[in-house]
């Protein structure tokens, strides 16, 4: 559930949207219809998905409540609203599937605490307690309230959350440490609770700082101490690019305030029209597919491949079209795509006006990297995409970007868009600092041994963990075809979404590690994302998110840390294996 509260007065366009799903038994069945055909006309509803009883009037409204608290759970709806004659029996059945909060509200307040104190996720109504116009009103209230995780409610609801796995209320002081936790972009993609660990879910910090970038921040600073030079950075700046394009083999690096704005400017530079295509792999981060909208383009989703999980080349060749104007690939999670594959197909098709299809690199997880043809990552394509923010392999405090490129043309434009336009047309001032460039000399001149560290302790992490017979550990690669950004794990199909997520929250809970599922698939869950694409699927991408669990993994992790996550990982897979072969053996015995 999304991390937001309404603000009074808020208009529904300051709220994201949400996937409900709805249910009655045969008592609430008139009631349930009316109540599904007004919220598919509410605003802050994406889709309403009714799981009966109109399919199976058979059903008991037991069975009708477990379908839907099960789709809460596996989170492919985000909330849902069950009908009964009290609504009584409804919220005791959903109750019972784990993870799964439900309560029978029939006025505002309660509907309101529901959300705000309870967090939650399931409503239910009375058919024969309240009258339809009110339960309309009341569901309209329901939609507009979401919980705040950093709230005192949520030290509670956690406390809910240790009784239903340990079978205990664990005492949580109002000092919690999961409220000074940071989140991801999307909650959904860490363990439900996070008061137990002690090993974060991801490293705050990706390139490290030693004294050589100490020393190169006093000098900047001492250098900007006097009013006749201040913080102008040019020379920094040049000197940084510089050595960026050499360090690459690109013939310009242009640097930028972030890797979200250089995504930005080199898809504006791009010009594009309404109709123009881009492709791009589901399984990415949200950053690239969000700046494809923005600018303009049409998002076109493509399969990650089965093993590597970067875009894969067959389907885009199924996907590319005569509209199609750039692939934007990503090297996922530091595994380098073969770029000069993408530029092959690309020459095969080319557009009826601007040629080719250009190939725009994602590298923001790659710097460093060289790709399957031999090059370094930044050299190939028509422009590749760095980011300098905090978790990524070289940070210049936090944030920063870069942009490497052999087309001239673009190189200028970019020049131009990062300051105010040049001397002629649209631009803003999206520069690096004097201070940011003088840590990134260093940070680049350190970055093959980071990334050595890296790419050692993700080796040894595959070594250790190889015999664990559920999970599918990530390919051993070297000559930095994987600089292991993540240290991605699959378990088995059978394990997907529900199993997966019980793995993570054993890990939090049992044994102190975290882990993130990084990436799932963009359009489930971006609602910008999934507007925009609406009608499209990606199979494969879906199957594969919902496998995919990355524990933390860093260079600097203390032997004993790392010997933590491993044991960890050892045991709570036993353990959710257990749990999944008793839970078979029960359904097998009815």
């Amino acid at each position: 559930m999304t991390p937001l509260h309404r603000v009074p007065g808020a208009g529904p366009d300051a709220l994201p949207t949400l996937r409900l799903a709805i249910g009655a038994d045969r008592a609430g069945q008139e009631y349930k219809d009316a109540l599904a055909e007004h919220l598919r006309k509410q605003p802050l509803v994406a889709s309403v998905l009714d799981v009966g009883v109109h399919l199976r009037p058979e059903c008991a409204y037991p069975q009708i409540a477990e379908e839907a608290a099960r789709r809460v759970a596996e989170a492919t709806v985000d909330r849902a609203l069950l009908i009964c004659h009290t609504g009584l029996g409804m919220a005791v059945a959903a109750n019972k599937v784990s993870g799964v909060r439900a309560v029978t509200a029939h006025d505002s307040l309660s509907v309101r605490a529901s959300v705000l104190s309870n967090n939650a996720q399931v409503l239910t109504f009375g058919a024969g307690i309240i009258g339809l116009a009110l339960a309309k009103q009341l569901a309209e209230e329901w939609l507009t309230w979401r919980f705040d995780p950093t709230a005192s409610a949520a030290r509670k609801v956690q406390m809910i959350h240790d009784l239903e796995r340990t079978g205990r209320v664990i005492p949580r002081p109002p000092s919690d440490r999961t409220r000074r936790v940071p989140m991801p972009t999307n909650r959904s993609t860490v363990p439900r609770t996070t008061a137990a660990l002690t090993i974060p879910f991801e490293p705050a910090q990706g390139g490290w700082y030693t004294g050589a970038e100490h020393d190169a921040i006093r000098m900047a600073v001492s250098g900007s101490e006097s009013w006749r030079t201040g913080w102008r950075g040019a020379e920094y700046v040049t000197s940084f690019e510089d050595a960026f394009a050499q360090y690459t083999g690109a013939s310009h690096a242009l640097a930028l305030n972030s890797g979200g704005t250089a995504m930005e400017m080199v898809l504006r530079a791009l010009e594009l029209k309404p109709g123009d295509e881009v492709i791009s792999c589901a399984l990415n981060f949200v950053g690239p597919h969000i700046a494809v909208i923005g600018q303009g383009g049409r998002l076109v989703l493509a399969e990650p491949d089965p093993i590597t999980l970067n875009l894969d080349l067959a389907d885009t060749e199924q996907r590319i079209g005569p509209q199609t104007r750039a692939i934007l690939v990503t090297h996922w999670n530091g595994a380098s795509a073969d770029i000069g594959r993408l530029v092959e197909l690309a020459v095969r098709h080319p557009h009826p006006v601007h040629g080719p299809p250009v190939v725009i690199v994602d590298a923001a997880r790659a710097c460093g990297g060289r790709t399957p043809s031999g090059a370094r990552v930044g050299s190939e394509g028509w422009a590749t995409v760095f980011s300098f923010e905090s978790k990524k392999l070289m940070t210049t405090f936090g944030q920063g970007g870069m942009v490497t490129t052999d087309d001239h043309v673009l190189a200028e434009r970019l020049r131009g868009l990062r300051t105010y336009g040049g001397r002629a047309g649209w631009g803003t001032n999206q520069l690096l600092t004097k201070a940011q460039a003088a840590v990134g000399l260093i940070q680049l001149a350190r970055l093959d041994e980071m990334n050595a560290a890296r790419i050692t302790r993700a080796h040894e992490r595959t070594a250790a963990l190889g015999d664990i017979p559920e999970l599918t550990l990530p390919p051993t690669l070297d000559e930095g075809l994987h600089l292991y950004y993540r240290h991605n794990l699959l378990v088995p199909e059978a394990w997907a979404g529900r199993g997966r997520d019980e793995l993570m929250d054993v890990l939090a809970d049992r044994y102190g590690v975290g882990s993130i599922v990084s990436d799932p698939v963009t359009y489930l869950g971006h609602d910008l994302i999934r507007a925009h694409t609406a009608g499209q699927r990606c199979p494969r991408a879906e199957q594969l998110a919902a496998r995919l669990l990355c524990p933390c993994l860093h260079p600097q992790m203390t032997e004993d840390e790392e010997a933590q996550v491993r044991d960890a990982v050892r045991r709570a897979t036993a353990d959710v294996a257990q749990l999944q072969s008793a839970t078979a053996t029960a359904k097998e015995n009815g």
